[in-house]
């Protein structure tokens, strides 16, 4: 049985800073428990799943990617897809890219830091709250 080739430490690198800032300029929005464990289950049996729990195909880690409502699986096809309407980013982007350049894109400043209908101290504590039900599950 021939060693299947893992991507380089240069391009693990490249796809992580790519999600990770995709993940970022979302807002960074969580999977819900449910979708966490639907997208675990299904790495868990990919072929693809390295004992260390990365894939085989990206290199990431795979309980902080698929924790990420911005990331889809690496496989062609893919076993799972993102889970965020990248419009909404991309919009929230631009209203801060035009609130920097002082046009009023937005009526209330505090508009542009909401993303997904959701204040980032909302999507913070969120974030908080799940990483707190993700360490409290039983490993197995």
């Amino acid at each position: 049985m021939t060693e299947k080739k893992k991507p380089s430490i240069f391009q693990m690198i490249k796809n992580f800073a790519k999600d990770s800032a995709e993940f970022v300029k979302n807002g960074a929005p969580m999977c819900s428990e449910e979708e966490f464990k639907e997208r675990m289950d299904i790495c868990r049996a990919c072929p693809e799943l390295t004992d260390e729990d990365k894939c085989g195909l990206c290199g990431c880690y795979m309980p902080v990617k698929a924790g990420w409502k911005t990331t889809e699986c690496a496989d062609d096809p893919r076993r799972w897809s993102k889970l965020i309407d990248d419009d909404k980013g991309r919009a929230a982007m631009e209203d801060f890219a035009n609130l920097e350049q002082g046009k009023n894109a937005v009526n209330n400043p505090q508009d542009f830091l909401k993303i997904s209908g959701k204040s980032k101290a909302t999507q913070a504590d969120e974030r908080r709250e799940h990483i707190r039900k993700m360490k409290r599950r039983p490993q197995g």
